[in-house]
């Protein structure tokens, strides 16, 4: 009986560990980034363009999320306040990241979506490199970067010319997008002045 006390006490303490030590491991506004390597649309490796030059707005996504478009209230927002001018577009870039590991969809499928995707920002006016789509088969931007859980979410995330997290947030609807995309536009009108 002892035995079986004690290996469940131990357990306990294994699993209390593990959780805090990934809570107090988790992603922070201000913490130093380093740029990542993930994958182009032909599966070649890449660094993130810009990384430590310009103002990163990035959209890592799921894309099984089940209320399709969460994040295009905030995008939405973001091209509008570039259109305004309320930045200068030349310290900034936009760009997704599909979280292919998570995703239930098969890869095809995804790689079609995104080729559409990237056909309809060209007709319109968004060229590829004001707007790359890169793919992470292996969690490396959660993982890196200490996102944590990101299945069935998108994450929007803002990196400095500092290279620092400015801002994430987990977001599953339009309404949560709506919510925050007056905030992540002043994040990234403050930073682009710096």
């Amino acid at each position: 009986m002892i035995g079986k006390k004690m290996i469940s006490t131990l357990a306990l303490f294994t699993f209390i560990s593990f959780a805090f030590t990934g809570l107090a491991h988790a992603a922070e506004i201000g913490q130093d980034l380093k740029n990542i390597q993930l994958l182009d649309m032909k599966k070649n490796p890449v660094q993130l363009p810009y990384f430590g030059e310009k103002v990163l707005y990035m959209v890592y996504a799921d894309v099984g999320v089940p209320k399709k478009g969460p994040e295009v209230p905030v995008t939405d927002a973001v091209r509008q306040a570039a259109i305004d001018k309320k930045f200068d577009p030349n310290v900034f870039i936009a760009m997704g990241i599909v979280n292919m590991k998570d995703s239930w969809l098969p890869n095809f499928l995804i790689k079609k979506g995104v080729e559409g995707k990237i056909k309809e920002n060209e007709e319109n006016g968004i060229p590829y490199d004001r707007a790359p789509i890169f793919m992470d088969f292996e969690h490396v931007l959660r993982d890196e970067w200490q996102i944590g859980d990101c299945n069935n979410v998108i994450v929007l995330l803002i990196v400095g010319k500092d290279k620092k997290l400015k801002y994430v947030a987990k977001i599953k609807s339009p309404e949560e997008g709506e919510a925050e995309k007056e905030k992540i536009v002043n994040i990234i009108i403050a930073e682009s002045k710096k």
